[in-house]
Order: C-alpha cells, then structure tokens, then sequence
C-alpha cells in the first residue's frame, strides 16, 4: 500500500499534488480528513482495495471555531503526529509525509482571487494566513523532532517549499518521484537538501513568533472591540 499524507497552509498546491497523483499515476485521492480519522479510514480503504492501494489524503489545518483557536493548534499538531505514526504501523505500509509550504507573502498574492477559510474568524486574510501557518509551524516542529529521533525516517518524508514555484515545477518534482515504476522508494530528502529547506521554513518561524507576540500585545484589539 503506497500511502502519501500531504499537509501544509492554504494556498500551497496541496490539491494541485494531490490532482496529478490521481490524474497522471492512479493514486485515489481524498480531501478534508482530519487526523483523528486517518486510521480508520486507511484500514477500511486497504481492506476493500487490498495492498495494492495507492491513497493520497490531505490534512487540512481548519478543524477550528473562533473560540477554540487559540488553543486547538497544539493539540491539532500532536494529534496529526500520532496519527501518522499509527498508521505507518499497519501492514505493508509504503508512508511519505508531505509537507508542502509556501510563505505568506506569496500565499496572500494566490488568495487573491478566493476567501481563506479562516477569514470569518479572524477578520481579514492577513490574520487568516497567519493564523493558519501558525498552526502549520507547529506541526513542522514536531516532524523535525520525529526525523531527529529516528521516528520518521528521510524516506517518510518529504518537504517541499513552494514558493515562487508554478504547477509545472509541482509536477516535476512528482514526476522524480518514479510513481509509474513503483521501485522501492529511496530517501525523499537528503540530509543537505532537508537542513537547507528547515533552514529556510525557520526563518519564517523566527518571524511568525515575533509576529504572534506583537498581535498578542495588541490583545487582538479588532475582537476585543467587536
């Protein structure tokens, strides 16, 4: 059973990846799972289709009301990573974890033409893009630290930043992936490639949490108005 998990924001080809694994390598795909879910629906999956089964599934970070923002995306990080840990135990299980970025400039400029979906939380798309990467920075600190371990392996995942990067470059760095073949999966990111693109993703979280404290000393003054 191939399996591919694709997380990251809004706005970063998530949909765009999970439609050329479906349209050009017959992988089913599946939208708006959330982690709680995911091995559940994995085994029932496997079991109708057999070991055969190619799967890509994407995570959404947006399983939150207003109130329970603040507090969800900690617990929405951890639930994601021991969801993914479980069902890399099943049988046969050929697991890859994408995390597929992209920084918020560009995110802003891609959602010019369509409503984020935590707009009518926060406010505004700014404070939704933000808000939301938040949550996806969480989830990336707790992956580095499986890798660092060794509970995830360079072979189970796959970072990708897509900023300042088209369709046609996403379907590239698919096509290098083999699928047509289905060889047995060789490390997804090298060592160099890995620390050079946490390098970079750490930056925008060094500016997230300087950020993050400066909406917090302005006490969300748009809600506390409202």
């Amino acid at each position: 059973m191939e399996l591919r998990i694709v997380v990251g924001p809004s706005g970063s080809g998530k949909r765009t990846r999970l439609s050329i694994l479906q349209d050009l390598y017959g992988f089913m795909t599946i939208t708006g799972v959330h982690p709680r879910r995911l091995v559940q629906l994995v085994q029932r999956l496997r079991d109708i289709q057999g070991p055969t089964l190619r799967l890509a599934i994407d995570i959404p970070a947006i399983p939150f009301d207003a109130d329970a923002l603040s507090t969800s995306y900690d617990s929405y990080a951890e639930e994601c990573i021991q969801s993914f840990l479980a069902v890399k135990q099943l049988p046969d299980c050929d697991l890859m974890i994408i995390f597929q970025y992209c920084g918020q400039t560009e995110l802003a400029r891609r959602l010019t033409f369509g409503a984020h979906p935590l707009i009518h939380t926060v406010g505004d798309t700014p404070a939704a893009i933000f808000a939301e990467c938040d949550v996806q920075v969480q989830l990336f600190a707790r992956l580095c630290a499986k890798y660092d371990n060794g509970e995830l392996s360079g072979r189970e995942l796959l970072f990708s930043d897509r900023t300042g990067k088209s369709a046609e470059q996403l379907r590239e760095e698919i096509s290098q992936r083999r699928y047509l073949r289905r060889p047995r999966p060789v490390a997804s990111t090298s060592p160099g490639d890995f620390q050079q693109l946490r390098a970079g993703i750490e930056k925008e979280i060094a500016a997230l949490l300087v950020a993050r404290e400066h909406r917090e000393s302005r006490g969300f003054a748009q809600r506390t108005e409202a």
